[in-house]
């Protein structure tokens, strides 16, 4: 738990919600959500968010790798920028600003960072660093993208 306010903690909490007792990623996610919806409805170029992006991961895998260092941790509960990160993977893939898409695409990242299908439970058992805190999340994220598209397409054809 934490018993001082650390600037590296406030961070990695995603601004404290990782503190949040219960279900710590979906409301960590959840907390994201406001910002994809301004990403969406501002349609914001992913090639302005690319750098931010790339930049927050790198910092971000840094960071998580000297938290479990000094803090003599694995991968605990309360860093949840690594579910920040890993739902905005799906954002550029949204296609309009309509309520359910955005519960779309809770829904489908919080299955597949739950449920950890190959190879997200691979990298999740076998890359203990920050790299690896991201790097599942990161791709379940791409699961998200992948699943959201194929269920808007099949849903046009219907």
């Amino acid at each position: 738990m934490l018993r001082s306010f650390k600037l590296e903690n406030f961070f990695l909490s995603f601004f404290g919600t990782g503190f949040i007792p219960y279900a710590p990623g979906t409301f960590g996610t959840l907390a994201t959500m406001p910002l994809i919806v301004a990403i969406v409805k501002y349609n914001i170029p992913i090639y302005f968010l690319l750098p931010f992006y790339i930049t927050t991961f790198i910092f971000s895998s840094f960071l998580i790798s000297y938290v479990q260092k000094k803090q003599d941790l694995s991968d605990p509960s309360w860093i949840v920028i690594d579910e920040v990160l890993g739902v905005l993977v799906a954002t550029p893939f949204i296609t309009t600003d309509a309520w359910w898409h955005y519960v779309l695409i809770f829904i489908l990242f919080r299955f597949f960072d739950i449920t950890k299908i190959p190879p997200i439970n691979i990298i999740d058992k076998q890359i203990k660093n920050g790299f690896g805190v991201i790097f599942d999340d990161i791709v379940a994220g791409i699961y998200t993208a992948i699943s959201y598209k194929l269920i808007i397409f099949l849903l046009t054809k219907i």
